[in-house]
């Protein structure tokens, strides 16, 4: 193998690079203010227990602006303040003003897969586990 030198860039350089950065097309305006960005909370992730065990629930706003408590089966409606932040080990934030349109494929002529989770859960099953 070839050993190969470290090239530093110089200061001008750089600044060169960055004044010829275009947005990413995906960026809410072209002449987004990239210093005002917002971001709102919109679900948490909660673990209570010890690190070899414990238990998950999860929190989130539903698109009806209320917050739901997530945990094993059961759903429940929460005030705002219910909001459990100090068990919060992982948060999720969605970026204001972001049109998601520019995400979402094109499904155009695409039907939906409507067969049995359960079908699809039995075979990758049976293609993992091989009794001999």
């Amino acid at each position: 193998m070839k050993s190969q030198k470290m090239r530093f860039f110089s200061e001008e350089e750089v600044e060169e690079i960055i004044s010829r950065r275009r947005p990413h097309s995906l960026s809410v305006e072209y002449h987004e203010d990239y210093t005002d960005v917002r971001y709102s909370l919109y679900s948490l992730s909660c673990h209570t227990g010890i690190l070899g065990g414990g238990h998950y629930i999860s929190q989130a706003k539903n698109p009806n602006s209320k917050w739901y408590i997530y945990n094993d089966s059961s759903c429940k409606e929460l005030n705002e303040e219910q909001v459990d932040t100090d068990t919060a080990y992982m948060l999720f934030y969605e970026r204001q003003g972001l049109d998601y349109n520019k995400f979402m494929p094109d499904v155009t002529g695409r039907e939906p897969d409507t067969s049995d989770i359960e079908d699809e859960f039995e075979s990758d099953f049976k293609r993992m586990c091989v009794i001999s």
